[in-house]
């Protein structure tokens, strides 16, 4: 479905008599610019990380989140969200740092920006935060991430754009 970026969306389900509620508002398209690498060596290990280049525009709260394919296939079920609460208005080059080695040299690595707005940031980052994914997890015992939809129901909705750059590792 096509949205359009400014505009509220609501969801609306019925299922066994019970209502479930849920809003998005689209924000505007922030253009990724474009996909570099690092490599860390160690441990006689070499790990290549995308690196996500893009302006982030001044004056706005901006949330991110990034999904990340090889050779066509998503790499991996780390979740990579993304605030400019530190970084607003700057040029951004972040790192998207995986649990082990998915990338290697001649592979075809894409990676999808999308904007979201901050009720879906915080359900992935309390989803991070909780132990319940990601590289660094620490704790013990997960917890449910707050969800926008209502009724005690467990996810997400999320109107969101989507810029997406491929490229080649060197």
């Amino acid at each position: 479905m096509q949205g359009v970026a400014g505009h509220t969306y609501t969801l609306s389900v019925t299922s066994q008599q019970k209502n479930y509620m849920a809003t998005s508002t689209m924000p505007m398209p922030v253009p990724l610019d474009s996909i570099t690498f690092s490599q860390i060596s160690g441990f006689g290990n070499n790990q290549i990380d995308a690196i996500v280049n893009f302006q982030d525009p001044p004056g706005i709260q901006n949330y991110y989140q990034f999904v990340e394919f090889v050779n066509g296939a998503q790499i991996t079920k780390d979740i990579f969200v993304f605030d400019d609460r530190l970084s607003d208005g700057k040029y951004i080059n972040h790192t998207l740092y995986n649990d082990t080695s998915y990338i290697f040299q001649g592979d075809e690595v894409q990676v999808n920006m999308y904007c979201i707005d901050e009720n879906v940031y915080n359900y992935f980052y309390q989803l991070v935060q909780s132990g319940g994914t990601g590289a660094f997890s620490t704790t013990a015992s997960p917890a449910n991430p707050t969800s926008n939809i209502s009724n005690g129901s467990l996810g997400y909705f999320s109107a969101h754009t989507v810029t997406s750059k491929e490229r080649v590792v060197y």
